[in-house]
């Protein structure tokens, strides 16, 4: 399935005449050992360089002279501005997304048309995943107190960015461990207190108690064996373990899993 670039940021690329560059990077042939210089996520799941660039190719019109220059003027300014980069499968409305910066703008026009300038934009890449369809899964901490959350990844790329959120309510929380795919291992320890949430983020590395920052109570145990926090495999359910520590029985709390399906 192609796709065609369809907006940067809250601009709309217009359709007329594209030519729209749909390469996928080069992939590193060999062990790279400048880590993120080749592997953004390390051990060998995203062997490209990047940023990488992508040309997308195309016309501004308009019906007058004067909303032509207006329309113009504005797709110049946004060189240089960094911002999410949308396109368009075919036969769908959904979008794909990436951070991209618009690094150059190059345009010529001639006599044949004095409504229509043909243009030509390089964009950088900042990520070697196009983020999907965003999905929330959640499940209930019961009295048991480990809890499983099956995750599905609709796309064709491993998505490395789960945000993981950990609700008390009834009592207090004191350690929470996530276990996934025989090779992630994480736990938490400290005091979630009821009614609050403990946010991990596995993308940014970041652990927040009720908006605070709490990377200090993590551990990754003897089976964490990969760069990345939690990982969810390419057109595959991922099955994560929760495992928590609280007060007393907490029936109404909850795991809420949020991430963005990822595409090639």
């Amino acid at each position: 399935m192609a796709y065609w670039i369809s907006k940067f940021g809250t601009t709309t690329i217009a359709q007329v005449e594209p030519v729209h560059d749909l390469s996928l990077p080069a992939k590193a042939q060999g062990v790279e050992t400048i880590g993120a210089a080749i592997d953004e996520w390390g051990s060998g799941v995203a062997p490209i360089a990047t940023p990488y660039r992508i040309t997308v190719r195309g016309e501004e019109y308009a019906n007058t002279k004067a909303t032509l220059g207006t329309k113009f003027y504005a797709l110049r300014s946004l060189v240089g501005t960094r911002d999410k980069l949308y396109r368009t499968p075919d036969s769908t409305s959904s979008q794909e997304w990436v951070y991209a910066r618009l690094i150059n703008m190059s345009a010529s026009r001639d006599g044949h048309s004095q409504l229509a300038v043909p243009y030509s934009m390089t964009f950088a890449i900042f990520g070697p995943v196009w983020n999907g369809t965003s999905h929330t899964t959640t499940a209930a901490l019961g009295t048991e107190p480990s809890t499983v959350v099956a995750v599905y990844n609709g796309g064709n790329a491993p998505v490395r960015t789960p945000i993981i959120t950990i609700t008390a309510s009834t009592n207090d929380i004191t350690s929470v461990t996530i276990a996934a795919n025989g090779e992630s291992s994480i736990s938490w320890a400290g005091t979630l207190a009821s009614g609050n949430d403990l946010v991990i983020d596995c993308g940014a590395g970041t652990v927040r108690n009720d908006g605070a920052d709490a990377y200090s109570g993590v551990t990754f145990n003897a089976g964490h064996t990969v760069s990345y926090w939690v990982g969810l495999g390419a057109t595959a359910t991922t099955t994560l373990t929760v495992t928590r520590t609280a007060a007393g029985t907490d029936v109404a709390g909850l795991v809420t899993v949020s991430y963005y399906e990822g595409w090639y």
